[in-house]
């Protein structure tokens, strides 16, 4: 049987929708807590809508190159699957990485003629196994964050801020320094994105308009994506 029966198929898609179905259920939930959790905490319905609108805006350039990655794992998996691990995840390079070790351990690579049922059920476990990791850890430990993270600052409560923003800090520049230094239009977008965010907020702080920092990690994801076709 041909793999692309399956991945085309009614089944593929109901499995793959009841899964999506729950992904927007967790999302709803998410927000409804995060709503009732501001109200105790006496945030104002106005800054409920500028976080609301600064991350509905902040998403549509990764939302972009998402969409173009399902695309290419659309024509060699099938849609349903792509549509499905996309929605779950997310995370384009992971589902790459997956999906391809996943083909070379079964003997061939995803879009040659060799790759065959098999290949296609090994892709299909590898993505989603593979996917467990942090979620486990997540259920399992997320409870215990908070403790970890007073007893790194060691009740010092103003410390806090100063360490939430250093781990983010530190993740990210970990996971973008690699890719920053493989090529210049890749150190382009890196300098230009972010020469963008910062011009921005400067000009909305002087201006006064507060929505210019709604839009400016947009604008930086644009700008930095623009940046990478000058030649």
């Amino acid at each position: 049987m041909d793999y692309q029966t399956i991945a085309n198929s009614p089944a593929m898609w109901a499995v793959s929708s009841l899964i999506v179905l729950m992904v927007c259920f967790q999302a709803a939930l998410f927000i409804y807590k995060a709503k009732k959790t501001a109200k105790s905490l006496s945030i104002t319905d106005e800054q409920i809508k500028v976080a609301v609108r600064t991350a509905a805006i902040s998403s549509i350039g990764p939302s972009l190159g998402v969409a173009i990655a399902m695309l290419s794992l659309m024509v060699s998996l099938g849609a349903a699957f792509a549509w499905m691990r996309l929605s779950v995840i997310g995370a384009v390079p992971f589902e790459l990485f997956a999906a391809s070790s996943a083909a070379k351990a079964a003997g061939t690579e995803i879009g040659s003629e060799s790759f065959n049922i098999h290949a296609y059920v090994n892709v299909v476990w590898t993505c989603t196994l593979g996917a467990l990791g942090w979620l486990v850890i997540v259920m399992c430990f997320a409870h215990k964050f908070d403790t970890m993270r007073n007893t790194l600052v060691r009740g010092r409560e103003e410390m806090l801020p100063a360490l939430s923003i250093g781990a983010m800090i530190g993740a990210i520049s970990y996971f973008s320094a690699p890719q920053m230094l493989k090529d210049v239009p890749n150190f382009s977008a890196f300098a230009v994105s972010g020469i963008t965010v910062l011009v921005l907020s400067m000009v909305a702080d002087k201006s006064g308009k507060a929505w210019l920092h709604d839009w400016a990690f947009g604008f930086a994801i644009f700008a930095g994506m623009a940046s990478t076709l000058v030649r």
